[in-house]
This record gives C-alpha cells, structure tokens and sequence, in this order.
C-alpha cells in the first residue's frame, strides 16, 4: 500500500515538473496544447454549471434513466394476438424493418454503383466507412430523382416498390459477395490490428445505433413531419402521380425526401420512413469515423464522434422525419471532402477534380433536400473561383446532376427554377398570390446583433426560460469551436481549410440573416467545430503534454455525452421507444407530445374504416394531413383554405356544394375554431369575411351530416349524404388499435350523461389489449359509470381492479375514496386517502382535490388532523 501511494506520488511530481518545465522553457511548442487545456476545461465547467441549474429545478443528474422492459406474459399475448387479427406492434413493427432492409441495400447497391462509375479510383483512396457512407448518400440522391420520374409519369404503384426493392436487394446481396471474396484477408487484418478500447468503443456505438432505431416504432411527433413530410407523399400516393398543388406551396420545392418517403409508403409502413432517418444518421457516425480515422487517427476520429453525439441539436434531428440533418450530412460531407480536394489541386489534380465533383453532386443534392443549402452552394462555388476557375467544370457538373432536375421542374411549374423567391426581382407572376416567402422570427435581418446573444445563450445551454433553463441546442462541446482561432495561425492549418472554414462562417452568416434555428446549421457548426479540434488533438503526440491527454479532453467529451443522452433525456426516450418495440401494443397506446396530431390520426383512420377507398377527403383548419390511405386535398398554415377559396367563388352555399362534389370530395374533415379565427388573419388574400363563413356554416348544417366530433371538441367530420348519414359509433377493432381516444370518447360521453354510450364503450375497451396504465384509466371510468348508475359493488370493484393494475397512479385512488365518500365508509376513504398522500406530496394532492374532486376536501382535512 506504502509502494503504490510512494510510486503514484512519485508519477504526480513527475507530471508536475513536466508541466511546469513545458510552461517554462518550451512554451512556444507547447502552446498549441495549453489552448486545447484552456478550452477541454472550459468544456468542464460549462458541464458543471449546466449540471448544477439542473439540479436546481429539482432534475436528478446522478440517477441513471430506468430502463424498463415489458413481462413475458404481455409479450406472449400481444404474439398470440397477432395471429387472430391484431394490428398491434409487433406486427407494425415487423412489416416496417422487414419493408426498410430491401430498401435500404437498394439505395446502397444503386449508390456503389453510381460511385464506381464515375469515382472508382477516388472512392478506393478513402477508407471504407467513408465509402459506405457517400455510398449510401449518392444512392438517396439517386432513389430521389428516380422516384420524382417515376412519380411525375404518374407510375406511383406499390407493385413498382416492392419490385425496385426487390431488384436492388439482389444487386446489393452480389455485390457484398464480391466484396467479402476480394477483402477477405484485409478485413480479418483490420479487425487484429484494432486496439481492445477501439473494438470496445465500436461496440458500445452498434448497441446504442441499434437501440436508437426502435424510435421509428413511435408517431412522429414533429409537426412538420405530419404538416408536409409524411403529407406530401401520401397526397402524392392518392393521387397517382407526383403534382403541384397551389393549397401546398411545397409542392413546388425540393423534395428529395418526400420522394423516399413516397417510396416508404408505397411499401406501406410510415415506420419505415422513421427507419429511413436513423440511417442517415448511421451514415453521418460512420464518415466522422471514417474521415477523422484517415486523416488523423483514432482517438481523434472517435472524440470527433463524441462531440456529434453530444450536440442535442443533432441527437434530436437524428431521431426527427425532417430533412434538415439529411442536409447537415452532405453538407458537412461535402466541406470535409472540397478543403481536401482543394489541397491536392498542384499535386494530383486528377484526383482533385473527382473529389470536387463528389462534392458538387452532395452539396446539389443538399439544396434538392431544400432550398436553406443554396447559401453554402454560393460560397463553395465563390471558393472554387478563388482556388482555380478550371475546376469550376466538374464542380458545375456534380451540382447539376443532382440538383438540375428540381430547377427544371421547378422552372416548367412557375417559370422560377427556385421559386417563389426572388418571383418580384425577375418580374415574375405567382402562381397564388400568397405564395409569399414569410421571413423567419428569430433572425438577424428581422431582430438585429440583439439576437446573437440569445443564440449563443441557447446553443450552450445558459438561456433561461420561465425561471428554467432551456434544453442547450448544441452544448459545452461547442466551446471546441474557440480552437479555430489559434489554429488560423497554425503552420498545421492549410490554406485550403483555412478558405473552407471561412466559406463555411459565411454560409452560417447569410443564413442567420434568414433563421438563426440551428437545426438549418448542423452540417455548418459540425464542420467548424470538428476541424479545429481535430487538428489539435492530432498534434498532441509530439507535444510535451502528451501524457495528460489521456484523461482530459476524453474527460471533457464523455461528460458532454452524459449530459446529453442521460440528462436531457435522449437515452430516456431510446429506452421508451425500445420498451414500446418490444411490448408489441398498438400505436394508440401512446401520445406524443401533440395533442392536435393524436387526434387528427386517430379521425384519419376513423375515416380510412368507414369509408371507401375511392372515397375524397377535404382538410379544412387542419394542417397535419398525414393517416389518410385514400384521395385527399391538404392544407397548410401557409396557404389559402381551400374550402375558404371555393366559398369566395360560390354565390350561395348550394353553389358551393357542387363545387365540392365536382372535385369528388365526399367527406370534409374541418376544424371550426380555426376557420373562425382567419376572420382577422393578417394578411387579406388568407382571411375569411363574414358572408363567406356564413356559406360554409350552411353548407356543413343544411347540405352536409355531421358524422363523429372528436373528445376535445376542436375536430368535426361531415359526410354528404351519399357518403354516409349515421353518427359513428366506435367498433371494437378502432378501440384496439387506438385505447387512449378510445376512453377519452367514452369519458366525453360520460360527461354529456350518454351514460350507456359509454359504459358499453368502457366495455370494449377493457376486452382489448392495452398497457396496464391504459386499462386502469379504462377501469376507473367504467367506476364512475357504474357509481352513477347505482351498481356500487361493481363500481368498488373496477376502482380496486384499476389500482392493482397501475399500483402507482393517483387517479385511481382518489376515485375509490370519493366512492367510499358517497357510500358514507369513512375509514375506507381515509384509508384511499393516506394511500394517495403516500405516491405524491400533501400540496401536490390538495391540487388535486381541489381541482376534481372538492368534496373530499373533508375528509382530507379530517385524515391531517388525525
């Protein structure tokens, strides 16, 4: 023990006189490494200040996230269950990876293919997770424009998916062959030669990639994936054909993931199109790897992944249906491959040129993602023009692959290439008068220099918000940033990174003028992070400091990790979508965090069975148009109402039923509270006057019938009388699949006194597979019937039958005490009492009390004075 303290004391003063004789005598070397100190301990302590205002709102930092997992007795049901009908989850589940695998090696044989043909030499220079990835994205690009054909031909089957799959999987199956029988040797070496913390590492990184896919089993729950993502396409898929739309102005954008979505729906599973944006992000993880790996080394490739996964920016856009991190991923690709390019443009040109025309094809292909990316294809074409014009050719080339098509249809639709901007500058006709770019609120060209600091505060995490700190953007680990300052003047800095970084503070630059929202910089503020870094913590080898490396910057990063994934909740809601992977439920079983997309999903399948196929659907007041497997017309909050539009050209409400009815719309699905507020919309051409909603009103009380109103109230669907004239009452089947709105509709008609209504709504539901916590909520409403109708053992029964299967709800037990309140048992209420106080705090249950059940405030005020 005395030898082990005397050798680790002997070890410190050595470190400590190594240090101070590095600081002393040989400052001028070493500086590059005291930068990196200063800024890896900057990191620290952001995460220990972030850490400690996270414990003063009350988040316990220390815990690790539950990781719960469902009983073996709920998964042998829910497997049973499948085999008699059930739609559930596994079956979800199953059919959306098993219609993702043959998609995804399409796009990777399509991709290698496309590579090899025109950059065989060039892609056999880079390493093989480099390959794999631009593989993968050259093949969506590709997958992209092959669908928009198709699409635009009006060739949109489910029998040309499942053949296109089909064909590609085979492709891609002989090609891994091929590989494996050329490779085989140097595989098995790369493998031996890996260090055991690097095979550990890899591990540890495949297990977290395989648990982050089970996110895709979940609803999307970003509006914009319901509003336009998941919209489009199946608007697209209904219609036959891939069309513009003046009601849904980003039909006339870029929509290269629309196009793969297309295809994902055709194979008929949305989780499929959740699969798709996990592997992107399998994509963007294995060129950090790869790239850093080549360039640098080891450790500096895997502490550049670390800062990636750190970036809460780009863990949350990584599991999001959004095309904004596809885009930071050719971007970044992009950058990375041109500053290399760039720097080989006297010695091997050849290779220099195939490089840059890699990197026109990703960085046009980003802007046929979306049109944010036009900004860093200016720079990077002006970069281009500074380092030498002849290479401008191959550049102009890779863009125009890539991104030629979307122009052209772009310019046939509106006669603008890039509409609707720029429409009034070339004098230009709109193709609807509100189409009008809206500027973006949080920019700088709208709030001046006073939003950086708000910026800045939200991307590392010191921005409160209602007396809490706010979820950071980005984090301590964008502090690495600050190492490209000294390294501008480092000798290790080339010129062609030096430019690239500064087109890429540019391209940052313009677009914040437009939306400082960093999810449209992920590629940008990735690429001006990890490049500085990784030329410092390359270079530390030769540096005196080079021992105390070990513990440093893997210290700093790992904590930005745990901050991450286990203190904001990332690893949490891994976890959950994992536990709903495994548990096999229906969808419904779960809400997101939108009330509004829970409903409007539910009445879209409420439509889909009780409707026929050929059967149009008009949105009205609703902007996510996602769920629908039929012919329907879609709004946006961008747009005009289409209702609105046909009412402004009918004379009377007679008139604009016909109107309807010659579009072939059945059913109109509308929102009225939304109608009523476009009477005062800002803007004229969007607004909705008196005389016109007074048609509608008629319209939808005179000519149309009213066929189901959603629990909130806030969601009607109206059939004309061909289509149908019965109130819906809800089957068996819909209650299944969908538990949660299921019982809220019961407990809606609880409250109106349609008490048989819904006890015998109550009764399917408790006869259909659901979470335990779902099924007790069921139990306690299917109480307060019974309690109602004087059936007050059955009641006693079901609230005791709720509380054993949700032991630790609290709904449930204040139920039974208001039973026992009723009945006149007072020490049973006491009792229901004193259990309540012992799952929550005595303030946190007067609110409730208070709140729903005031009379037992008695009773309460008698169990504190005992």
């Amino acid at each position: 023990m005395f030898l082990s303290n005397f050798v680790q004391f002997d070890v410190d003063l050595y470190l400590l006189a190594d240090l101070h004789h590095s600081m002393t005598f040989d400052i001028k070397k070493n500086w590059p490494a005291l930068w990196l100190f200063i800024v890896m301990g900057m990191i620290l302590l952001l995460w220990l200040y972030l850490s400690w205002q996270w414990l003063l709102i009350g988040r316990n930092i220390i815990s690790f996230p539950s990781f719960n997992l469902p009983s073996w007795r709920e998964i042998i049901d829910n497997i049973r269950l499948c085999f008699s009908g059930y739609q559930g989850g596994y079956r979800r589940s199953l059919l959306g990876y098993l219609a993702f695998a043959p998609m995804a090696a399409t796009i990777l044989a399509s991709g290698r293919g496309l590579g090899r043909a025109s950059l065989g030499a060039f892609m056999e220079s880079l390493s093989l997770a480099e390959r794999v990835s631009l593989y993968y994205m050259l093949g969506s690009l590709g997958a992209g424009l092959y669908w928009l054909t198709l699409g635009s031909l009006g060739w949109l089957s489910p029998a040309l998916a499942y053949l296109t799959a089909g064909l590609g999987s085979l492709i891609f199956v002989w090609q891994t062959y091929i590989y494996l029988r050329q490779e085989q040797g140097r595989f098995r070496q790369w493998i031996q030669n890996r260090a055991r913390w690097e095979n550990l590492a890899l591990a540890l990184l495949v297990l977290l990639v395989l648990l982050w896919s089970a996110n895709a089993v979940t609803i999307p729950a970003y509006t914009d994936a319901h509003d336009i993502h998941l919209a489009l396409p199946a608007f697209y898929i209904g219609q036959g054909k891939v069309m513009a739309y003046p009601y849904q102005i980003y039909t006339y954008y870029p929509q290269n993931l629309e196009m793969l979505i297309t295809w994902a729906l055709l194979l008929r599973s949305e989780v499929t199109a959740s699969l798709l944006m996990w592997s992107f992000f399998v994509a963007f993880a294995l060129f950090i790897l790869g790239f850093f790996y080549r360039n640098f080394n080891a450790k500096t490739a895997w502490g550049a992944l670390l800062i990636f996964l750190s970036a809460p920016v780009c863990a949350l856009f990584a599991l999001t249906i959004k095309n904004d991190f596809i885009i930071g991923l050719l971007l970044f690709t992009h950058y990375c491959l041109l500053a290399e390019s760039l720097q080989k443009i006297e010695k091997d040109p050849r290779s220099a040129s195939s490089g840059i025309f890699l990197t026109g094809i990703l960085c046009g292909g980003a802007v046929g993602y979306k049109l944010n990316a036009l900004l860093p294809l200016l720079f990077s074409t002006l970069l281009i023009c500074i380092f030498n014009r002849k290479f401008l050719n191959p550049w102009t080339r890779g863009v125009l692959i890539s991104l030629g098509p979307w122009l052209l249809r772009s310019a046939w639709l509106t006669h603008n290439p890039i509409y609707p901007y720029f429409s009034h500058l070339l004098h230009l006709p709109l193709i609807a008068p509100w189409h009008i770019p809206t500027p973006q609120a949080n920019s700088l060209a709208g709030n001046g220099l006073s939003e950086l600091y708000k910026y800045f505060a939200q991307l590392l995490g010191f921005y409160v918000q209602s007396g809490a700190p706010t979820l950071p953007n980005w984090g301590p680990t964008l502090l690495c940033a600050l190492l490209s300052i000294p390294t501008l003047c480092s000798a290790s800095f080339t010129r062609a990174q030096r430019w690239t970084l500064g087109a890429a503070c540019l391209s940052w630059a313009g677009l914040s003028l437009y939306s400082l929202a960093p999810r449209y910089q992920i590629g940008i503020l990735l690429y001006l992070v990890l490049t500085p870094f990784a030329l410092f913590y390359a270079a530390f080898p030769s540096l005196r400091f080079a021992r105390v490396q070990k513990w440093i910057v893997p210290t700093a990063l790992c904590a930005s990790f745990y901050f991450t994934f286990f203190q904001l909740d990332f690893f949490q809601m891994i976890t959950d979508s994992f536990l709903r992977l495994s548990s096999g439920y229906a969808v419904g079983n779960y809400k997101t965090k939108h009330r509004d997309i829970d409903h409007e999903i539910w009445l879209a399948e409420l439509i889909n069975a009780r409707s026929a196929p050929t059967e149009r659907v008009l949105y009205s007041g609703v902007i996510h148009n996602f769920g629908l497997k039929r012919r329907f017309y879609p709004q946006n909050d961008l747009d005009k109402e289409r209702l609105v539009a046909l009412a402004q050209s009918a004379p009377t409400a007679e008139a604009l039923r016909d109107q309807l009815k010659a579009l072939g719309v059945g059913h109109i699905l509308v929102r009225p509270q939304f109608l009523k507020n476009l009477a005062s919309h800002p803007r004229p051409e969007m607004r909705l006057y008196p005389s016109d909603y007074q048609k509608i009103k008629n319209l939808f009380e005179q000519k149309m019938h009213l066929r189901f109103v959603c629990s909130d109230h806030e969601y009607y669907w109206y059939s004309f009388p061909e289509f149908g004239k019965d109130f819906i009452k809800l089957q068996s089947a819909e209650v299944r699949e969908f538990p949660i709105q299921g019982i809220e509709h019961a407990e809606t008609l609880y409250l109106t006194q349609r008490l048989s209504e819904a006890k015998e709504l109550c009764q399917t539901a408790l006869r259909a597979p659901m979470l335990p916590e779902i099924k007790a909520a069921a139990y306690s409403l299917y109480g307060l019937i019974l309690m109602e109708e004087g059936q007050f053992q059955e009641s006693e029964n079901a609230f005791l039958s709720g509380i054993a299967l949700a032991p630790n709800r609290t709904e449930p037990y204040l139920e039974l005490a208001q039973f026992y309140w009723k009945r006149k048992e007072l020490a049973k209420c006491l009792a229901a009492l004193e259990d309540v106080i012992n799952h929550n705090r005595p303030q946190t249950v007067e609110t409730l009390i208070l709140e729903k059940y005031p009379e037992l405030l008695t009773a309460l005020r008698r169990l504190e004075g005992v």
